[in-house]
């Protein structure tokens, strides 16, 4: 066989391998947004926000592989948000509650003097 020269003759060019491409299934963060919630109401506050931080770089790792968005990331982020601002908006509730507390003990001991 002389250099250069293919058994059967040179491959045609129109009949090459084609790519295949294998589909992977959708990921789901359902379960780990269910396991995240049990964890912010078990009394694991800390530990549900660090695991809810690291479920959703988890998510958005595989949204920038596969170019689309996992389902239940949006329970993930509901989850953080919510968390986030809950104990803002009760430390605010007690602390207008104690000062409101505050005023009226003033008022009220004025009123006796």
């Amino acid at each position: 066989m002389a250099y250069g020269s293919y058994p059967g003759g040179p491959p045609d060019p129109y009949r090459q391998q084609q790519p295949v491409y294998v589909a992977q299934p959708d990921k789901s963060y359902v379960g780990p947004a269910l396991i995240t919630w049990l964890l912010y109401y078990v009394g694991f506050w800390l530990v549900g926000l660090i695991v809810n931080i690291v479920y959703l770089s988890e998510a958005a790792r595989y949204a920038r592989e596969t170019r689309r968005a996992a389902s239940g990331v949006g329970c993930l982020w509901a989850l953080l948000i919510f968390h986030l601002v809950m104990p803002i908006v009760l430390l605010g509730v007690l602390l207008l509650t104690g000062v409101g507390a505050a005023i009226l003990a003033a008022i009220a001991e004025q009123a006796n003097m």
